[in-house]
């Protein structure tokens, strides 16, 4: 009868042990984006609904407005934040495990497809950096036309981000070319989207790579429970 203790130990010391802690860490990380971006996205359906204009568009609701306001350039943070240290995380893992492997060169291949010249990722980039180094983004709200009716949404003026005076040349061209203002919900649905491709590719190629460890691993699994098992029916039966 197999020893669980023994097949755990072996588990443990293993490569494709090693594997599924990278794919763990890095289905985390992901994870944690995306637990920002629904919060603010939550945040942003909820105030910008018609259903809330007494409570916070109204004239006399200046007061919550403003908590609203900071919750939202609050959230705004962490959905920046977190994109970035998705996208650094996931570089990091793929050069210390990959580096000396073909998938390298598919995985810089596919970084220079969606983010190398890409306006908004580097607009992403740039206002990380200057919500982290220089302000938070101020979102402001405002009421205009959409669709034949008017929308409640929240924005950010473009004059104001360019009072900043580090803004790179990835960042600038899609500041540039955005008008007077940025719409947030199409800035983080957008970038979202982008991002979360970029990860499911990556994660599928790595199990791809590794089908054969991770394979072994599940049968590991299975070998394990089905002692234990029989570790505790024979305890019962002394009983």
């Amino acid at each position: 009868m197999d020893d669980p203790t023994l097949l755990s130990n072996q588990v443990y010391q293993s490569e494709a042990y090693q594997i599924y802690l990278r794919l763990h860490n890095f289905s985390v990380n992901h994870y944690v984006f995306a637990k920002n971006y629904e919060e603010i996205k939550e945040l942003l359906l909820a105030a910008e609904s018609s259903e809330t204009f007494h409570l916070i568009w109204a004239q006399d609701k200046q007061q919550e407005m403003l908590q609203v306001t900071r919750e939202l350039m609050r959230r705004f943070h962490n959905y920046l934040a977190s994109a970035k240290m998705l996208i650094d995380h996931t570089r990091t893992l793929v050069n210390e495990n990959y580096a000396d492997s073909p998938f390298i060169q598919e995985y810089q291949a596919e970084v220079q497809s969606q983010f190398i010249g890409n306006p908004l990722s580097g607009f992403i980039e740039d206002l990380r950096n200057y919500a982290l180094h220089f302000q938070l983004p101020f979102t402001a709200g405002r009421i205009k036309p959409a669709d034949g009716k008017n929308a409640q949404r929240f924005i950010l003026h473009t004059d104001q981000l360019m009072a900043w005076s580090k803004w790179t040349s990835k960042g600038k061209p899609y500041l540039e070319s955005s008008g007077e203002e940025i719409v947030v919900t199409n800035l983080i649905d957008e970038y979202f989207n982008c991002v979360n491709n970029f990860h499911k590719w990556v994660s599928n190629r790595i199990e791809e790579i590794h089908k054969d460890e991770l394979q072994w691993l599940e049968e590991m699994e299975n070998r394990i429970q089905d002692a234990l098992k029989k570790l505790r029916n024979g305890i019962e039966r002394l009983e």
